[in-house]
């Protein structure tokens, strides 16, 4: 690459701003500078080492598992150039169209193996969104696999997947934003340069007289980059199903696994050659269908190097996942049919208890008939006939203590009556008959009253 790729390149990383984590940006910087200088050595594009892969050199796809893997590694950036060979990198372009072409292939699952500090923010979330909707239209479940380091950008992208798993010394987080200001006004003052700006709109250079930046230039970019802190930390927040002031907490620190998994920026640890068996069962799993796993694994090259699997593991591996699948859908058919089961007796208990209700009502309305025709058969006993109905209309409803209180003292009263009444024509017989049928008509309140009071007495 000429010199002259290299400053273009350089002035894309200075002055703009990134999603990476600051190390791995020095390191970045550390790398255009020496190749600039032309004291850095080049070596031979990572490519090289997947010729035998399916599609491009950063996609892989098993058809029998239906599973795709995307390497996402070295610095990230937007748009796909020579720098991924020069540095090893990834492009937001090319992870889309990675994506792109395991739907096309019929993909069900997509593993993203990681170790990247992250890179350029223009892109990141759009590419983000658009991997995951293609997923979510596909019914393709992705799978994060950090290996190493995933870190602002590239925790972004790890972020969209069903479920990330770490080795247990790798990283992620940085969920910041950095922009590095590169200023060279003093650089050239002191070897004998002077630059002179003529300009139209008071903000289209951003030095001030003295080469120092200007404060208005400052507060843009500090606008820009609080914009793009609060959509990063939104689109986390989103992905991971955790609140937006948790992602904030972070404070843009870097966590390894068990941190990690604490503050839900991951879901669990796995050695790389835990993942390849677990890779190979959620696979299979999720297409449904059993398949030979030996080549696909091999090809997909989740392992440390000398970390052979035999044939005879993965066989093993494979029946395991089988018998465990069998086994949940067996107890899933015995939870349905329990359910069901106790759906219908929930049916029968519900109806018996219906007819328990209908059954009490009628016995409480026969009770009602018959404590009503009691207490006219006594009234009857009591009363003349012309006042028993207009009487049992008001003592109907009254509880028994105070109907019986009144009962006797009607009953008493009769007696009474008829033990002062004289025979007929003696003086006063007639008069006194008469005044006792109109004090009874005139007492009804009193004896309710009394009535009460009586019935409360005797229930205390």
């Amino acid at each position: 690459m000429k010199p002259h790729s290299l400053v273009r390149i350089k002035s894309t990383m200075v002055n703009v701003p990134h999603l990476i984590e600051p190390n791995t940006f020095n390191t970045i910087m550390g790398y255009v500078n020496d190749r600039i200088k032309g004291s850095a050595e080049i070596g031979t594009p990572e490519a090289a080492t997947f010729a035998d892969m399916e599609g491009d050199f950063k996609s892989r796809y098993d058809a029998n598992l239906k599973l795709g893997v995307m390497e996402i590694t070295g610095p990230l950036t937007y748009r796909t150039s020579g720098w991924e060979a020069m540095c090893g990198g990834t492009s937001y372009e090319m992870l889309k169209s990675q994506m792109e072409y395991f739907v096309d292939k019929g993909a069900t699952t997509v593993a993203m193996r990681v170790d990247s500090g992250g890179g350029q923010a223009h892109g990141m979330i759009d590419s983000a969104n658009y991997m995951r909707k293609l997923a979510d239209e596909n019914g393709i479940k992705i799978i994060a696999y950090v290996d190493g380091m995933s870190a602002s950008a590239a925790y972004g992208i790890s972020c969209i997947a069903d479920e990330i798993v770490m080795s247990s010394d790798s990283q992620v987080g940085s969920i910041g934003v950095l922009i590095q200001l590169y200023n060279d006004s003093k650089y050239l003052e002191k070897i004998g340069y002077e630059r002179t700006f003529i300009t139209a709109g008071k903000d289209k250079v951003p030095f001030d007289k003295d080469g120092a930046f200007t404060k208005s230039f400052i507060d843009k970019l500090q606008e820009q980059v609080d914009t793009l802190y609060e959509g990063f930390t939104s689109h986390v927040a989103a992905k991971r199903k955790i609140d937006i002031s948790a992602v904030k907490g972070t404070e843009a620190n870097v966590f390894m696994a068990d941190k990690a998994i604490a503050l839900g920026l991951a879901d669990k640890t796995m050695t790389p050659e835990e993942f390849s068996h677990y890779l190979v069962d959620f696979a299979t799993t999720n297409k449904g269908n059993s398949v030979n796993p030996l080549k696909s694994v091999l090809k997909m090259n989740f392992k440390q190097e000398g970390a052979d699997m035999n044939a005879a593991e993965l066989t093993d591996a494979l029946a395991k996942a089988t018998a465990k699948l069998e086994s949940e859908t067996a107890a899933r058919a015995a939870a349905d049919t329990q359910l069901a089961s106790a759906v219908a007796q929930v049916g029968v208990l519900t109806a018996q208890l219906d007819e328990v209700k209908q059954a009490l009502a009628s016995i409480k309305d026969a009770e009602a008939a018959a404590q009503l025709e009691s207490r006219q058969a006594v009234l009857k006993e009591l009363l003349p006939a012309d006042q028993v109905e207009a009487k049992l209309a008001s003592y109907g409803s009254l509880d028994q203590a105070t109907f019986d209180f009144i009962a006797g003292e009607l009953r008493a009263a009769k007696e009474a009556r008829a033990a002062s009444f004289k025979p007929h024509g003696e003086n006063g017989a007639e008069e006194e008959s008469d005044e006792a049928e109109a004090s009874e008509d005139t007492s009804y309140q009193a004896l309710l009253a009394a009535g009460v009071a009586a019935a409360k007495a005797v229930a205390r």
